[in-house]
């Protein structure tokens, strides 16, 4: 068994209850939106039991704003990390190595063996990134970690909320996590080794659940130059039981201990207060508008409970027994003498039209708060659009929706990029890097060439297409106009904003040649073809001479 540093894990145990007790206010908020519109996230601040259906909540009328998250985090996952694409590239933080051809196969190279491993069945990506722009999206917050094991060098897990605890640097970044999670005996077993797991745990019922604490936070005792010994290394990490176990003689053992060359949390925020560690999500911004959904949701059910089966007005009258209005019964006592109705439903119960228009008013609110409105191009009515016209619209739309992606790609996908490399690069699964990069030093940077960044980048593409339309335009008067296009410029400057892998384009030193060895060859038929009748004036003229020689 490892045993613990009182004194440390007395301080780790004191830091998790501060920040756990600061969010107190934020929790509220989150299980209110996640009661009304993801249930299966309302978790953090009650016990539900396995397998508990939450959705017969009495306050869910309507589930449009559950609908629009989830619309909103397949849309976010479409343009941000479409998983049949590369979504990013890398790059030299040196703008000058970014243009030698070599360097610009090698992150080439690298990014496509990233992606190779990322996506493999067993990492499990795609599905716990689809839960991080779920988080994100509905509660402002997301926390992925990056794994590795023996056997598979990169995994993932998307960390629920209600688990992880953070806090910032000085910078605003994240740089400790404490999650908290249960485990099963048998699971802490297995994933500690027996060892490491003391006698009163080990008595317990297999599935019993205990909740294990895991902390990672800056390492005090750093040291860059020695890699070997995982205490040494820039991020501390300590497993450790989240609560006393009942008949322990101790309680001052770790589960494990180690460290972290890299972070191993991504976690992104949305906007939030200043001082604030938590941002605030979009079901938080909108809980005033989904509870009033709701709330319509629920008198209109009520009106049209009430004008389908309304109500009846019956006359005070002994000879009318409880009328059976069942189909196809006789109502004794329904007519008086004179034949007039002695039942008659009530025409009260509120307007249908007033609910449906309040209903169409406030969802439509709910889908502008999650910017759906925005997803689709506004070519209504029109049959053909030129492709100037669509990169436009694309680049509106990917302005408008820059805040979330930018905080997402900077906050969370820098710190998961840079862990993948570190992992990658340790375990010899990434090729020899070039010796202009090696010598300059390893610094690179992320590139982002999802649909999302694209579109952003449509600025210059769109004014490259322009200028070039015209000057062709122009050229059918005056051809020399060309002369001040410069078409390879232009079609790297294509090249870049379509995201184009840089094995497509030829090194310029490797253009450069090809057009000489045309140019030679043209030059070379050129006198192949005029030989001939270089030969017969030649002969022609030694003729002419020896004549006058002759008289």
């Amino acid at each position: 068994m490892i045993i613990a540093n009182p004194e440390e894990k007395s301080q780790l145990n004191q830091e998790f209850q501060e920040l756990k007790g600061q969010r107190g206010s934020l929790e509220d908020q989150w299980q209110q939106a996640a009661e009304l519109a993801s249930p299966r996230d309302s978790v953090f601040n009650i016990q539900r039991t396995e397998g508990q259906d939450l959705r017969t909540s009495p306050r869910i009328y309507d589930s449009k704003a559950e609908r629009a998250l989830e619309r909103a985090t397949a849309f976010y996952g479409a343009v941000l990390t479409p998983p049949d694409q590369q979504w990013h590239n890398l790059r030299s933080s040196l703008p000058e190595l970014n243009k030698d051809h070599d360097v610009k196969l090698y992150f080439d190279e690298i990014t496509r063996i990233l992606f190779s491993w990322r996506y493999r069945p067993r990492a499990n990506f795609a599905d716990q990134n689809h839960e991080e722009h779920h988080s994100l999206l509905g509660f402002g917050n997301s926390c992925l970690y990056v794994g590795s094991s023996f056997d598979q060098p990169l995994w993932y897990t998307s960390v629920h909320m209600s688990e992880c605890f953070f806090s910032r640097d000085p910078r605003g970044l994240v740089d400790k996590v404490f999650r908290l999670f249960p485990m099963t005996v048998r699971q802490l077993i297995a994933e500690y080794g027996e060892d490491n797991v003391w006698k009163e745990i080990k008595d317990k019922k297999p599935e019993e659940k205990l909740k294990v604490l895991h902390v990672v936070q800056p390492n005090p005792n750093y040291d860059p130059e020695n890699r070997l010994d995982p205490m040494r290394r820039q991020y501390m990490s300590r497993h450790m039981l989240a609560e006393s176990v009942s008949g322990a003689t101790r309680d001052d053992f770790y589960l494990r201990t180690g460290g972290f060359f890299t972070f191993p949390f991504a976690c992104a925020s949305d906007s939030h207060s200043p001082g604030e560690n938590y941002g605030r999500g979009t079901l938080q911004r909108l809980l005033p508008d989904i509870k009033m959904l709701n709330q319509i949701g629920r008198t209109y059910i009520r009106t049209g409970h009430f004008q389908s089966d309304p109500a009846l007005l019956l006359k005070d009258d002994s000879s009318i027994d409880t009328p059976d209005l069942r189909p196809g019964k006789h109502v004794v006592g329904g007519l008086d003498a004179k034949g007039v109705p002695t039942i008659q439903p009530f025409g009260g119960g509120g307007s249908w039209e007033v609910s449906v228009e309040m209903l169409e008013r406030t969802a439509n609110a709910i889908e502008e708060g999650f910017l759906l409105d925005m997803f689709s191009p506004n070519f209504e009515g029109r049959d053909r659009v030129t492709a100037t016209e669509v990169l436009e619209e694309l680049r509106r739309t990917g302005r408008l929706q820059t805040p979330l992606a930018g905080r997402s790609n900077n906050q969370a996908r820098s710190v998961q990029i840079t862990r993948e490399l570190q992992i990658l690069n340790d375990r010899g699964l990434l090729p020899p890097m070039p010796g202009a990069l090696m010598e300059a030093g390893d610094e690179f940077e992320i590139e982002y060439t999802n649909p999302l960044a694209l579109a952003q980048k449509t600025d210059g593409a769109i004014g490259a297409i322009r200028y070039v339309d015209q000057a062709m335009e122009k050229a059918q008067v005056n051809p020399e106009i060309l002369d001040n296009v410069d078409f390879d410029e232009f079609i790297r400057l294509i090249h870049e904003s379509e995201g184009a892998p840089a094995k497509l384009v030829r090194d310029p030193e490797d253009v450069a040649r090809m057009r000489q060895a045309r140019q030679a060859q043209e030059q070379q038929q050129q006198l192949m073809e005029a030989a001939p009748g270089v030969g017969r004036a030649v002969l022609d003229g030694a003729k002419a001479q020896e004549i006058a020689q002759n008289g």
